[in-house]
């Protein structure tokens, strides 16, 4: 179902910079105290799947599922920045994979050098 956004509005790159700072935190304090867990657990293959498939996760929930359902991230949401079509609609689940692209292309470079180190 896609929800119609109401009153849309061009949001300028300074707020859209908080939000991603917001988003940011988000992350650092989701990802950082699993990190060192599994890190302290022991740095073998098994641990590095774990990390591989917690950082998915992540990524997948916080940039695909919330621009998909709710119109934006924790940070964007906070802001009340939505992300809408040109057709002032909530973005599909394709286009917010699209949108995602980077993150996953940067943890994929992230998950090779843990691998190799």
């Amino acid at each position: 179902m896609i929800k119609s956004a109401f009153n849309v509005q061009y949001v300028n790159r300074l707020r859209r910079f908080w939000a991603f700072l917001l988003d940011l935190f988000l992350y650092i304090i989701f990802f950082v105290p699993v990190t060192i867990a599994l890190l302290l657990i022991s740095f073998e293959q098994k641990t590095i799947l774990y990390f591989c498939l917690y950082l998915l996760f992540l990524i997948g929930f916080f940039q695909v599922y919330l621009t998909f359902r709710l119109g934006g991230s924790m940070g964007k949401l906070t802001l009340d920045i939505k992300v809408v079509t040109h057709e002032k609609e909530y973005v599909s689940l394709g286009q917010a994979l699209i949108r995602t692209f980077p993150y996953i292309i940067a943890s994929i470079y992230l998950i090779a050098f843990l691998h190799y180190v």
